[in-house]
C-alpha cells in the first residue's frame, strides 16, 4: 500500500516535469532490460520456489553465476557499438550512458531473483519492505533530478538505477541475517548440476517466457515502429497507472500463491477452492477502480498530471477493458508449473503474440491509432479471458458454483457502478465528478473489505 500510495501521489508532480517522449523513452529502455531479464536465469527463478532451503540456496548461487555471465555478453554487446544503437534510439547523451543497459540488467535481475528466493524463506515482510523502498525513493529521485538537472530521459533512468541499488544493498543485508545466506556465485560445476536437475524449466520455460514476453511488450515496440514515442509514452503512462497498483497487489499474490499451491501439490480439491477464492478476490478488488478508468479516465488524467497528459487518460479507457482479466490470470498462471502443463503456456503465449501483434499491425495500417489500441484491447481480453477460462476448468471448477460465488462477492459494486454510469451520461464538471466517484469508491470498497462473504466453492 505504501508503494501504491507514493507512485500514486507523486506521479503527478513527476509527469509537470518530463513529457511524453521521455516517459516513452523510459518505456523503450525497460522494455529492452526486460527482455535480456527474461532469459538471465534460464528460469531458476520459478524453481526455486519449489525448492527446499538448501537446494534453494544452490540454485540462487547458479542464478547469480548466471547474471555476471549475461552481463558481460550485454556489455560486448553494446558498449563497442554505442554509436549504432544510439543512432538507433536517436538519443543524444555521452557514449558512456549506454552502460547504463547492463548496470541497470545486473541490478533488476539480481533483485528479482532474491525476491523469488524470498518466497521460499517466507520472507514477506521483507519483500514488502523492499517494494517500499525502491517505489519511494525512485520517485522521490525523479523529482529531484528533474528539478535540479531537467527533464530528459537520462535523468529517469538514473533514478530508477538508484532505487534499484539501495533495494539490493537491502536485500542482501537482510538474506544474510535471516537467512543465513551470503553473496555467494555457484561454480561452473554446480552450475551444470543444478542446470540439468531442472531441464523441464529450460525446456518449456524459457519459450514461454519469450514469448510472454513479447506478448505483453509487443504493443510498445510496434507503437514506436508505426507511430513515434509520444504515442509510447501517451501508452506507456496510462498502462503504467493502470498497473501500478495492480501489478504490486497480483505479484504479491501470484507469488504467496504460487508457494501455497506448490506446497498443496496434487490435492485438487484444495488447488481448486485456492485457485477459485484467488480469481474471485482479485475480480472484487479490481472491478471498480477499472470502472472508474473505464468511465473517467481522461477527466482523471487530466485533472492529477495536467491537460497535456489528457490523450493518456483517453488511452487508459480503452485498454482497461482487459486490465482487469489480466490482473485476474496473471497470478494463477503460476498453476501452469504447478500442474505440469508448461507446454500448454507456451501454446498459449505463442497465440497471444500473433494475435495482439496481427491487432495492433492491421489497425497501424488503416492508420488509426485509437482503431488500433481499440483491436488490440479487445483481443487481450479474450486472450487473457481464456486463460482464466481453461485453468479454471482444468481444475474442474463448477460453474454454477463460481457464477454463485462471484456474484455474492462482487454485489457491492452494483450501486457504485450504477452511480458512475449516470455520471459519465450527464457529464459535470471534473471536481464534482471527482468529488462524487471518490468517496462512493472508497465506502464502497471499505463495505466489501469488512463484510468480506464466506465463499462457499
Amino acid at each position: 500500500m505504501v508503494a501504491q500510495l507514493s507512485g500514486i501521489l507523486l506521479s503527478p508532480v513527476i509527469l509537470r516535469i518530463f513529457d511524453s517522449k521521455d516517459i516513452g523513452m523510459l518505456n523503450l529502455f525497460n522494455q529492452a532490460v526486460a527482455f535480456f531479464m527474461v532469459f538471465s536465469v534460464l528460469r531458476l527463478d520459478r524453481a526455486i520456489v519449489l525448492a527446499k532451503n538448501d537446494e534453494a540456496k544452490k540454485i540462487l548461487q547458479s542464478g547469480l553465476l548466471l547474471i555476471v555471465i549475461t552481463t558481460l555478453l550485454i556489455t560486448l554487446a553494446t558498449f563497442p557499438f554505442s554509436g549504432f544503437w544510439f543512432g538507433l534510439m536517436k538519443l543524444d547523451y555521452p557514449a558512456l550512458f549506454i552502460l547504463a543497459l547492463p548496470v541497470s540488467f545486473l541490478l533488476q535481475s539480481t533483485i528479482n531473483f532474491y525476491k523469488a528466493a524470498g518466497n521460499v524463506f517466507t520472507l514477506y515482510s521483507v519483500l514488502g519492505t523492499v517494494i517500499a523502498i525502491q517505489a519511494i525513493l525512485t520517485q522521490i529521485l525523479k523529482i529531484t533530478f528533474g528539478f535540479s538537472l531537467g527533464k530528459g530521459p537520462a535523468w529517469l533512468i538514473l533514478a530508477e538505477m538508484a532505487g534499484y541499488c539501495t533495494t539490493l544493498i537491502f536485500l542482501l543485508i537482510v538474506f544474510h541475517k535471516k537467512a543465513k545466506f551470503g553473496f555467494r556465485i555457484a561454480s561452473f560445476q554446480q552450475l551444470k548440476e543444478i542446470l540439468a536437475s531442472k531441464a523441464v524449466f529450460l525446456k518449456y520455460d524459457i519459450p514461454a517466457a519469450m514469448l510472454n514476453y513479447f506478448s505483453s511488450s509487443i504493443a510498445v515496440f510496434l507503437l514506436a515502429m508505426f507511430y513515434d514515442t509520444r504515442v509510447v509514452g501517451y501508452y506507456a503512462l496510462g498502462y503504467s497507472m493502470l498497473r501500478l497498483p495492480m501489478t504490486l497487489m497480483g505479484k504479491a499474490i501470484g507469488d504467496v500463491f504460487y508457494k501455497n499451491a506448490a506446497d498443496i501439490g496434487d490435492k485438487m480439491e484444495l488447488l481448486r477452492k485456492s485457485a477459485s477464492n484467488v480469481v474471485i478476490q482479485l475480480f472484487s478488488f479490481g472491478l471498480l477502480p477499472m470502472a472508474s478508468i473505464f468511465f473517467f479516465g481522461d477527466v482523471i488524467f487530466s485533472f492529477a498530471f495536467g491537460k497535456h497528459w489528457i490523450i493518456a487518460g483517453q488511452y487508459a479507457q480503452i485498454i482497461s477493458t482487459w486490465t482487469l482479466v489480466w490482473f485476474i490470470s496473471s497470478p494463477i498462471s503460476n498453476l501452469y508449473y504447478i500442474l505440469k502443463i508448461q507446454h500448454r503456456f507456451t501454446a498459449v503465449m505463442f497465440s497471444s503474440l500473433v494475435l495482439r501483434a496481427g491487432a495492433i499491425v492491421v489497425g497501424s495500417l488503416i492508420g488509426d491509432i485509437w482503431l488500433t489500441l481499440i483491436l488490440f484491447s479487445i483481443i487481450s481480453l479474450l486472450v487473457y479471458g481464456y486463460q482464466v477460462v481453461f485453468l479454471l476448468h482444468r481444475l474442474h471448477v463448477r460453474a454454477g458454483d463460481f457464477l454463485k460465488a462471484l456474484w455474492k462477492s462482487t454485489r457491492f459494486a452494483v450501486v457504485p457502478l450504477l452511480i458512475m454510469t449516470i455520471l459519465n451520461l450527464v457529464s459535470l464538471p471534473t471536481p464534482i465528478t471527482l468529488a462524487i466517484i471518490v468517496p462512493v469508491i472508497t465506502l464502497a470498497m471499505a463495505f466489501r473489505w469488512k463484510y468480506k462473504p464466506q465463499l462457499k466453492l
